[in-house]
């Protein structure tokens, strides 16, 4: 008896292993989730950094190695250098017009250049200098409302406008700040907020109108960041560093936080419904804002081959196109947070 029993718990244990191995090869395998590569570069570099998408999302612009003087521009489908723009310096930052016919970047030592997309001529527009006549770094250029562009460096918001860059004309001399704070740096610019954020290295951070050169907040962060990505269509903007903050833009005041959170770079869609955020541990992470007031870990990548140093939203935000420091370039296709995807085509 105690031998039959003991061939039944046997079947059973058998029958139950077995059932459980038709589950478990019935699912989908886990797998580390992997970016599509649009680049690799022939000699991996240091410093690299993805600078702008064209605003066809053909074009991707990036400096390969932090010491280079040149922007070369990536074919988004075949990953071929196409094209390639030479500077004085290193770029910090750069943007393509809405009409794809030019290509603006700023360097460490206050030059900003126009290159003629389909000449490739270049032109220095504007050199900001210090009072010393030491050059100003320039630390963003970001596409005005007008068809110009605002040029932020320390202490300054320079607009150029379109008519300036357009004719390429030269300016060597002084240029009208749009918005002067001498001893602050300008940390974040929204042209449609009319907002600026100044940082003047105490850990906080001040929020003006720039029109009215009026103080809206002060912010205690207690620490220095370069981390801030905006809401478009929304009074609110990100702010990360060793957390991961949504502030609202005319009141200083965070509305959500999610802590520990170690960011890098990051964008957001324009409703701020999902961003992007590539965090200092060289993963590359999407969350979901719900009702303003809840973030939501959606998705997440890693497997890339350096730390990660830009994220840039393409053209109507069907793609996320991403950066590492050794210069490989990577894309995710965008999804809303209801599941459907956004994207109409892939990029190889």
């Amino acid at each position: 008896m105690r031998g039959q029993n003991h061939i039944l718990l046997v079947l059973k244990v058998t029958a139950t292993v077995a059932a459980l191995a038709v589950v478990l090869s019935a699912a989908p395998a886990r797998a580390d989730r992997k970016a599509d590569r649009v680049f690799e570069p022939e000699k991996p570099g240091k410093g690299a950094k993805l600078l702008a998408v064209g605003p066809k999302g053909d074009r991707l612009y990036v400096r390969l190695d932090e010491k280079s003087n040149w922007i070369e521009a990536i074919d988004a489908d075949h990953g071929k250098v196409r094209a390639r723009y030479e500077g004085k310096g290193p770029a910090t930052c750069a943007c393509v017009d809405d009409g794809n016919d030019w290509l603006l970047a700023g360097d460490a030592e206050g030059r900003v250049y126009r290159w003629d997309l389909k000449t490739g001529e270049r032109t220095a527009i504007v050199r900001l200098r210090d009072q010393d006549g030491k050059g100003r770094a320039v630390s963003g250029i970001v596409p005005s409302r007008h068809g110009g562009v605002y040029v932020l460096s320390r202490g300054l918001l320079v607009e150029i406008s379109r008519a300036v860059f357009t004719a390429g004309y030269s300016v060597k001399t002084d240029v009208r700040a749009a918005f002067r704070k001498e001893g602050h740096d300008m940390a974040f610019f929204s042209d449609r907020k009319d907002l600026v954020v100044t940082n003047p290295g105490d850990g906080t951070y001040h929020g003006f109108k720039v029109s009215k050169a009026q103080e809206l907040w002060v912010l205690e962060l207690g620490y220095a960041t370069t981390t801030f990505f905006d809401v478009e269509r929304e009074d609110f903007f990100f702010e990360g560093t060793n957390s991961l903050r949504l502030i609202h833009g005319r009141k200083g005041k965070v509305l959500e936080e999610r802590e520990h959170v170690s960011v890098a770079c990051g964008a957001a869609t324009e409703d701020g419904e999902i961003f992007y955020v590539g965090l200092r541990n060289g993963r590359l992470q999407e969350y979901v804002l719900e009702r303003r007031s809840k973030m939501t870990r959606s998705r997440g990548w890693d497997k890339f081959e350096a730390a990660i140093t830009a994220v840039v939203l393409g053209p109507k935000e069907k793609r996320v196109y991403i950066s590492d420091s050794a210069g490989y370039l990577y894309t995710v296709r965008v999804e809303s947070s209801r599941g459907d995807d956004r994207t109409l085509s892939r990029a190889n």
